[in-house]
């Protein structure tokens, strides 16, 4: 490998911090290889993998091998192994799943934010729900590695990271480089093709690979079906600097069967993985992304830009026929949008213990949306939401991080936002309230909202095997363009925890204080303690089908996380993860989101060709709205496989022990009866976790 190889792998196989690693880092013992065939022969390919420690003691990467481990569907189950992190599925593969982290709901992604090589994926203002988070335009077999930063304290989060966020890393193993093709079969009717090539002489950046799957799912309405195309392509290399492509291609089309009520399915009405209503969502999407790379010797600078097509479709029935007796409660939800965006980071070592990181950017959206009422012969009668708008986010940072001493690390910055906003509502109702003799599209409102949030984090080597972490942030979050226009849904919500102060920019202050101990070099100890603070909470109503704006919240919590490794061919982790949120005046508890969550994983991967995984994951019954209490939860996953130098056979089994499990519970009121009239009580919904399903893949390196 020449010189000019061995830098951009430094740089593109490890994090920014590689570049720029500080002594503190050097003392961390050399990472094993990635895999027996990192030892070649002298005149091939290498890869060198730098690990860097964590700037605060509660983050984590989700490896390849863990990936491998678990039976992942989709790019956005990779998540699923972040300790304390809770996911659900209301519909089958294609829909954004919610997110539940550190107390917090954060929907479709309202308080979680998500990064593809640099690319911020959370899409603002969208008509389903603000922040809408869908990773079905990733194929899982792409993903390198995923940071998860719980809580806001890095400088570079953006918007929506007021729980954390995570960054996927694309880019193809080195024992799956060349070409490769899989076939996967399962229990559901899934059959998945999975064609992909990267040179295998080459770092895994460069690559080329489609995805085409059908599933019928593992009850009514969760049918689904996908076909992605992936590409990266250097377009110019340098001795100093690189030029790389992104293009994907998406298309998918997905069953909704909502929520289920646990009332009609006690009373026989429903079985336990049925669909009250059969919805039906679709997307679509194009993307395409620059990134420019110069690395010098005390400084390197990356400049991105990105741009694309998104549509989502969606049509869905939470409430059966308690809001319209005769028509019912259906209703499509049609989202178009183009997004664009550019963002450039620096970073600088100006002085031998000091390093200063810059950063510019601007990211929007054009976009109309669109939601009507459709009655049971999808038959349009009512358009509550008609939007189109344009919306942009400026933002600016910088911070410095100092190394006082060889044991000691303080970085402090500070970033600052400022978001603008132009929305024309053209629904009927709004022309009507403000003039009824106004035409459609006259209605116009907008404005300039901004947010500055600073951060810092303290990182303390007191002794050889154990590090102290402090770290203080603030997350935030932008309006949504409709919260500027004259729609106004019922609001259902939490009684006197509801409050209505008109859009604004929402933030949270979080603190965390954490250590981690190596008691033996196999074995990594966590401790965290983390607190939140959100001056205006924000919980979705599957009602009013809209986020309701709550007053303050608070959250207070403990973490405690143990990794091992045995051997080298065994991998062992567990988690457990403790939240009190509750409303600051009224001290009710914050409802929906977990308070107690543990998670115990195991991985074996054997040189003689082994692989197995098992993975057990619960929960404690959760607070829901209105008082109520949801039910625990106790899921085993596991995975089997033999991999050949070129062939590998691999088994993935969800639910193994076959159990009936509400992964998400909500309390609101329903009827899906149409010949009864509708009780405004409220009852628990649920949405059911998999059913007992197992899949088998063939996968052939050419």
């Amino acid at each position: 490998m020449d010189k000019r190889t061995l830098t951009f792998a430094l740089i593109l196989l490890g994090s920014s911090r590689v570049a720029l690693a500080h002594p503190l880092e050097e003392s961390e013992p050399a990472p094993k290889p990635e895999s027996p065939r990192d030892e070649v022969e002298s005149g091939e390919t290498r890869e060198i993998i730098v690990e860097v420690p964590p700037d605060t003691a509660s983050a984590a990467t989700i490896t390849r091998e863990q990936i491998d481990a678990a039976p992942i569907r989709t790019a956005e189950d990779a998540l699923r192994l972040a300790p304390g992190m809770v996911m659900v599925q209301h519909g089958a593969e294609g829909k954004g799943q919610q997110y539940f982290l550190r107390g917090f709901d954060a929907v479709h992604g309202l308080d979680f934010e998500i990064e593809v090589d640099g690319v911020p994926l959370n899409e603002w203002s969208n008509i389903h729900a603000q922040g809408y988070l869908d990773l079905g335009m990733l194929i899982p077999e792409m993903i390198r590695d995923v940071e998860v930063l719980p809580g806001p304290f890095a400088l570079d989060q953006g918007p929506f990271a007021l729980a954390g966020s995570a960054r996927f890393r694309l880019g193809v193993p080195l024992d799956a480089r060349g070409l490769r093709a899989k076939l996967e079969f399962g229990s559901t009717l899934r059959a998945r093709t999975m064609l992909s090539y990267s040179p295998a002489d080459g770092d895994g950046e460069r690559f080329i690979a489609a995805d085409v799957m059908t599933d019928q799912g593992f009850g009514e309405s969760r049918d689904s079906r996908r076909a992605v195309v992936m590409a990266r392509q250097p377009l110019w290399r340098g001795h100093h600097h690189q030029l790389t492509a992104l293009i994907i291609a998406q298309a998918s089309e997905f069953g909704l069967p909502g929520t289920t009520s646990l009332r009609d399915y006690e009373a026989g009405r429903i079985g336990f993985w049925g669909a009250h209503d059969n919805g039906h969502g679709s997307a679509r999407r194009a993307h395409a992304a620059l990134d420019w790379l110069t690395v010098r010797a005390r400084w390197h600078l990356q400049v991105r830009a990105w741009s694309g097509y998104r549509r989502l479709e969606l049509l869905e029935n939470f409430t059966g026929f308690f809001e319209r007796p005769v028509e019912g409660d259906r209703r499509v939800q049609r989202h178009a949008s183009v997004p664009f965006g550019a963002r450039v980071d620096h970073h600088a070592q100006v002085a031998p213990r000091l390093e200063l990181r810059t950063g510019l950017g601007v990211r929007g959206d054009v976009f109309e949306q669109s939601e009507v009422r459709v009655d049971l012969e999808r038959r349009p009668f009512e358009t509550t939401r008609e939007l189109a708008a344009a919306q942009a986010n400026v933002w600016a940072q910088a911070g410095l991080r100092w190394r006082l001493a060889d044991a000691l690390e303080l970085a402090a910055g500070v970033r600052v936002d400022a978001f603008g906003i132009d929305a024309h509502d053209r629904s009927p109702t709004a022309v009507e309230d403000a003039d009824p003799a106004a035409t459609a599209g006259s209605i116009r409102g907008g404005g300039l909202r901004w947010a500055a949030s600073p951060r810092g984090h303290l990182r303390w080597a007191a002794l050889a095997r154990l590090d102290l972490f402090a770290a203080y942030g603030r997350g935030f979050r932008p309006p949504e363009a409709r919260a500027f226009t004259a729609y106004d849904p019922e609001r259902v919500g939490l009684s006197a925890d509801v409050v209505d102060e008109g859009p604004r920019t929402s933030a949270s202050d979080s603190g965390e204080l954490g250590l981690r101990w190596r008691p033996d070099p196999r074995v990594q100890i966590r401790v965290v303690g983390f607190a939140t603070y959100v001056g205006r909470e924000s919980i979705y109503d599957h009602v009013s089908r809209t986020s309701l704006q709550l007053s303050a919240t608070r959250r207070l919590g403990a973490e405690l996380g143990v990794e091992a490794r045995p051997v080298s061919w065994l991998g062992l982790a567990g988690s457990v993860t403790w939240v009190d949120g509750r409303f600051v005046s009224s001290r009710n508890p914050i409802p929906l989101a977990p308070t107690l969550v543990g998670s115990a994983r195991a991985w074996l991967v054997h040189r003689i060709g082994a692989r197995a995984g098992l993975t057990l994951v619960g929960w404690a019954p959760r607070p829901l709205p209105y008082g109520a209490r949801g039910s625990g939860l106790a899921r085993l996953d596991a995975t089997a496989g033999w991999h050949l130098e070129r062939v590998f056979v691999d088994l993935a089994i969800e639910n193994v022990l076959g159990l009936q499990l509400r992964e998400g519970e909500y309390y609101f009121a329903s009827n899906f009866d149409h010949n009864q009239t509708a009780s405004s009580l409220p009852t628990l919904h649920y949405v059911p976790g998999p059913a007992l399903n197992a899949r088998l893949s063939l996968t052939v390196l050419f």
